[in-house]
């Protein structure tokens, strides 16, 4: 299962990435990346993400990045 990190929280990542990923059975979201750190954590919550940083710098243990 490839691990994915998310850059950025808003309506491409909620609408279009995110259920991309979801559903393509290969891969999974392990990080959510947003300057707001709000939204990202309440983005990380409703889709099940505990790993969550305002600061992409900070992102390790993945395959492969969306920004």
């Amino acid at each position: 299962m490839m691990r994915i990190a998310v850059i950025g929280a808003g309506a491409a990542a909620t609408e279009l990435h995110i259920p991309a990923i979801n559903a393509s059975g290969v891969a999974r979201v392990t990080w959510l990346v947003d300057s707001n750190i709000q939204q990202a954590r309440r983005l990380a919550s409703a889709i099940g993400v505990t790993q969550v940083s305002s600061d992409y710098r900070e992102v390790s243990g993945v395959d492969a990045a969306i920004v």
